[in-house]
C-alpha cells in the first residue's frame, strides 16, 4: 500500500485551520468582553468595599446605580459591537496565519523532497 502524502496532509491541514478559525472566532471576542465585564466587576467590588468600610449607604447606593448602568452599556455577548473592522480582523487572524503556514510547510516539504532526492537517485553515481 502506498502512502499518499500529499492529499494526508491536506486533510490534516484543513481540519487544523478549521479547528484554528473555530478558535480564534470564539476565544478573541470572548476575551475582549470578559476583560471588560472583569474590570467593571473588580471596579464595583473596590466601590463596595470602600462605601461599607465608610458605612455610607448613599454611597453604596451610587455604586449600585453605577453598576447597573456600567452592565447596561455592557455588550450581551462577545460580538456585539464588533464592526466591519472587527469582523474583518477576525477572518483576518482566521485566514491569513494558516496560508502562510500551509505555503511555508509546502515550501519545507518540497525542499526535503529535493534533498532527499538527490541522496537516492541512481543517476550520475561514480
Amino acid at each position: 500500500m502506498c502512502i499518499n502524502w500529499k492529499k494526508g496532509f491536506n486533510r490534516v491541514f484543513v481540519v487544523a485551520a478549521f479547528g484554528w478559525s473555530v478558535y480564534v472566532m470564539w476565544y478573541l471576542p470572548g476575551q475582549r468582553w470578559h476583560e471588560r465585564f472583569d474590570l467593571e466587576s473588580d471596579r464595583w467590588s473596590a466601590c463596595l468595599s470602600a462605601a461599607t468600610i465608610a458605612h455610607d449607604k448613599a454611597k453604596l447606593e451610587q455604586c449600585n446605580a453605577e453598576h447597573d448602568r456600567a452592565f447596561r452599556d455592557t455588550p450581551h455577548t462577545a460580538w456585539t459591537g464588533l464592526g466591519w473592522s472587527g469582523w474583518l480582523f477576525l477572518i483576518g487572524v482566521a485566514s491569513i496565519p494558516p496560508l502562510i503556514l500551509y505555503w511555508l510547510l509546502r515550501g519545507v516539504g518540497w525542499i526535503f523532497n529535493w534533498i532527499w532526492r538527490g541522496f537516492t537517485s541512481n543517476v550520475g553515481t561514480h
